[in-house]
């Protein structure tokens, strides 16, 4: 095989006689966008990952080519079509190894379909056979060409010093032997290899029997060699383009030039790009992606509109200086435009022509930063649909830009609901403006839909989106007030009204109340009762649109999940679990309610675990220390078995460590004398018998404090204690002034009780709690004793209010008939007491405190109950302590203002 050139020596003459014999591509290229011919290397004029892949275009691409590229032909005169409209049979050919694979024979093959199919089979570029056929034949821009033009189209075996070769003519022929010979010349098994990549060749720039006819000698050029493709077209076309070729880069040079490899590398650059590593889309090895034309270099910083710009690739890599030598003309963005000044959106290597640059704007994008493309770089786009601003996601999703946002709009009631008028669906997907900020999505209030990107359940409010908590949703069914839309939204398009606040069961309104929600609606918490410390606030048009529960929640209940499930005391933002469900009664006596409410799981498991109930009143042992539970936090000590008797107390039930976790356990159980709910008790042989304010003064010990739950589980006298008791041997006492004074006779005591209560038997280990006195007299004191006046429910001996805020000595005080007493003030240095005939009210107390400090035991409720000798009401009260936000947490110590 010997060296093949362009067809003719026709090449080398002036541009007149060119254009006479059909090369009309070499007629000048608009200047805008004209090959650099400073970017020629002649070592270099193809890349061999540009040169041999055979998969830049489709068929119809190729077609979509030729016909732009021959608007219309002048081929009636009985020849040949142009070759846009050129049809022919093929033959079957017998693939070559190291040149084409084999084809079958087809018919009525168009010219586009055998320059693909070639491509393929030989594994060249369909570019560089389309650039052959312009170069060799100017068979892509003839408008009318000749038989001869299409039997010698790739100039195969056309040597510079004979004729074409018959055995090789006609198109297919000439493409596919040109292809294969393209593909050979880079196969080390064959002789085409003494142009050795990475070496200096030496090429000559004009045929040696031109010439010798013209007696002129024009020289050679010796350079490097940088790719094997470029060899490949030293071979078939084996001399390289003089400076006067290249000064005229669309014209021609001197009777030296030679124009074959040059336009070669014109008609390429021209029509598909960089001849380097790529097409229009180019990189060096570590920076970014360029959009190249003409002298200029745009840098495309996001993969998604090389993507959409890929008929426009590949995308290829070549060094850093060459990439240096194109002059940076800013970003460039998916809006492009064409010479006659019509705008496109690029996607998907479609373009979309925008009405104009109103609408662009809309899109957020200035026209003014669109690049203009040559009409080879548009046609290479297929044109699709105008731009609308209403577009389309996956999943039958939809969206609306507007001001430079784009809107997801959740279904067709919320995009009537909004009143926006909106145009013909685009064909261009939402995935297409991943840059784009999201704006406030169109959902008509009062839905719920799903969010796609979770799978979870959303409701909508009108202002702000709430995605269900899984558990929630499983519990409750949202869309009986929430409508469940068909339609899906996805996070991203919920950015400017979600809430970022899970839906979960319990909820806080912005007040601080407190609500369950149940399958019925939503049940309101006691005032200030706290049932989940982290539950969510939202919004009041939220819950507004859920139904009341006319029952409201206790302030602290008994709950379970199930008919059969375990038991958990509700209380303070903790669940508590029993320690058996047999207890729930006696747990229950503590409660507003002795009602166990059936609640979800997922309220109960947002609710935090506190550590077990014990009922209170249990008689307890932990290792080798006995305890009565007094309510739901303290467990007092006691230390034998006769104070235990006092109670009732029998059997302790051995506890774990974990299970009295919630307790403290320093307090201790000592004394006779108790106080329940500000009512004062005396424990005798395991009962508790309440007596008078008047007679508790006189049994030592100012009374410890049990909480209700605790005394409504001790037994209980249905027997009033008065002022006499008596032992086994029938001996009578009177206890007085905190003793017990010996009645010398039955006799004397019948005679000192009167008509008062009768004595109460008891046992030794009671007498031994009261010290003893002188014996009875024949008279009993009335008087309430102190030292201090007996405050019901104190039971610590400091921290109480000081009952007199007078200078004067001692009050006196004294009662009469009438409803209420009265007090009266005297210089005596102890109050005296004087029964009237009838049962007298408890006494009031001379002077009321300013303040009361909180003690071990109290509660709010107590404390009212303590204070409210002096008139205090829970009302007047919470009025002086503002501070006071939650009643259930005043702490040990707390100074209250008394009113």
């Amino acid at each position: 095989m010997i060296a093949h050139r362009s067809f003719k020596p026709i090449a080398i003459l002036v541009s007149a006689l060119l254009v006479a014999t059909g090369f009309v591509a070499l007629a000048a290229a608009p200047k805008a966008h004209a090959a650099n011919a400073a970017q020629f290397d002649p070592g270099n004029i193809i890349s061999d990952s540009v040169f041999y892949d055979f998969g830049t275009m489709t068929a119809v691409d190729i077609q979509r080519f030729l016909n732009s590229k021959l608007p219309t032909c002048n081929d009636n005169d009985g020849g040949p079509k142009c070759i846009r409209d050129f049809v022919t049979d093929t033959p079957a050919m017998t693939g070559e190894s190291g040149r084409c694979e084999s084809l079958p024979a087809m018919q009525n093959q168009t010219a586009a379909q055998i320059i693909y199919t070639v491509a393929n089979a030989c594994k060249i570029n369909p570019r560089v056979l389309i650039v052959t056929l312009q170069k060799e034949q100017g068979l892509i821009q003839g408008a009318n060409p000749t038989k001869r033009m299409y039997d010698f189209a790739m100039g195969m075996n056309c040597p510079d010093t004979a004729d074409c070769a018959r055995s090789s003519a006609g198109f297919f022929y000439q493409m596919y032997k040109g292809a294969g010979q393209l593909q050979w010349y880079g196969d080390p098994r064959g002789s085409f290899t003494y142009l050795r990549v990475g070496t200096n060749i030496t090429r000559r720039h004009q045929a040696a029997n031109v010439e010798a006819s013209r007696g002129i000698d024009c020289g050679s050029k010796t350079f490097m060699l940088k790719s094997q493709a470029t060899a490949s077209l030293y071979y078939y076309t084996p001399y390289v383009p003089n400076e006067a070729a290249m000064r005229n880069l669309y014209g021609t040079g001197d009777a030296c030039s030679a124009y074959g490899n040059r336009n070669f590398w014109r008609f390429y650059t021209d029509w598909f790009g960089n001849t380097i590593g790529g097409g229009f889309l180019l990189k060096s090895s570590d920076s970014g992606t360029y959009f190249i034309i003409d002298n200029n270099k745009y840098l495309i910083d996001d993969p998604d509109t090389v993507a959409a710009l890929k008929p426009l690739g590949p995308l290829g890599t070549i060094s850093q200086a060459y990439l240096d030598s194109f002059k940076d003309a800013g970003a460039m963005n998916r809006v492009v435009k064409s010479t006659a000044g019509t705008h496109f959106f690029v996607d998907g290597g479609k373009k979309y022509p925008f009405t104009n640059c109103t609408q662009a704007a809309q899109f957020g994008v200035d026209c003014a930063t669109a690049v203009t493309l040559t009409s080879s770089q548009l046609s290479a786009l297929v044109t699709g649909n105008n731009m609308t601003e209403y577009i389309q996601g996956e999943n039958g999703q939809t969206f609306f830009i507007q001001d430079g946002l784009k809107r997801q709009i959740l279904d067709n009631e919320s995009l009537i609901d909004s009143r926006i008028g909106v145009p013909a669906l685009s064909s261009v997907n939402v995935s297409a403006f991943k840059k784009m900020p999201w704006g406030k999505p169109i959902i008509r209030k009062g839905v719920s839909f799903v969010n796609q990107s979770t799978g979870g359940l959303t409701i909508y409010d009108g202002n702000l989106a709430y995605e269900v908590d899984a558990a929630t949703a499983a519990d409750v069914d949202f869309s009986i007030w929430f409508p469940k839309s068909t339609g899906t939204m996805l996070t991203e398009g919920l950015t400017a009204v979600a809430s970022n606040i899970p839906m979960k069961t319990i909820v806080n309104s912005p007040d601080g109340t407190q609500f369950l929600i149940t399958k019925e609606g939503k049940r309101r918490a006691a005032a200030n009762q706290v049932l989940a410390k982290d539950a969510p606030v939202v919004s009041l048009e939220l819950l507004s649109a859920i139904p009341d529960s006319p029952v409201p929640l206790a302030d602290g209940f008994l709950a379970r999940t199930s008919a059969t499930g375990p038991i958990h005391l509700i209380e303070d933002g903790l669940k508590r679990p029993l320690l058996s469900s047999s207890e729930a009664g006696r747990v229950a006596v503590a409660l507003p309610s002795n009602k166990i409410e059936t609640i979800s799981k997922s309220a109960l498991a947002q609710i935090s675990s506190g550590s077990a109930v014990v009922a209170p009143g249990s008689f307890v042992r932990l290792g080798r220390v006995n305890y009565l539970i007094d309510g739901f936090d303290r467990a007092l000590i006691v230390a034998n078995s006769n104070q235990a008797a006092l109670l009732g107390l029998k059997s302790p039930r051995t506890l774990t460590t974990n299970q009295m976790k919630g307790y403290s356990k320093t307090a201790r159980l000592s004394g006779i004398k108790f106080v329940c709910d500000a009512r004062p008790f005396v424990a005798i042989t395991g009962k508790l018998y309440p007596l008078s304010d008047i007679d508790a003064s006189h049994y030592p010990g100012r009374g410890l404090a049990l909480d209700a739950g605790t005394c409504a589980n001790l037994p209980k006298s249905t027997a009033t204690l008065g002022r006499f008791v008596r032992d086994a041997s029938k001996k009578y006492y009177l206890v007085e002034a905190q003793s017990k004074r010996l009645i010398k006779n039955v006799a004397a005591y019948q005679k000192l009780k009167g008509t008062s209560t009768g004595s109460i038997l008891v046992g030794p280990y009671f007498l031994s709690q009261i010290k003893t006195g002188a014996a009875a007299g024949s008279s009993i004191s009335t008087e309430i004793f102190e030292p201090g006046v007996f405050i019901p429910g104190a039971n610590q001996p400091s921290p109480s209010p000081s009952v007199s805020a007078s200078p004067s000595p001692s009050p006196t005080v004294s009662t009469s008939p009438s409803p209420s007493p009265t007090v009266t003030r005297s210089p005596s240095p102890s109050p005296t007491v004087s029964r009237s005939p009838s049962p007298s009210p408890s006494p009031t107390i001379s002077a009321k405190p300013k303040t009361y400090t909180v003690v071990s035991g109290d509660t709010w409720a107590r404390i009212v109950g303590r204070l409210s000798v002096w008139g205090v009401t829970d009302a007047k009260l919470s009025a002086a302590n503002p501070s006071v936000t939650n009643k259930n947490l005043i702490r040990l110590g707390q100074v209250l203002i008394v009113p």
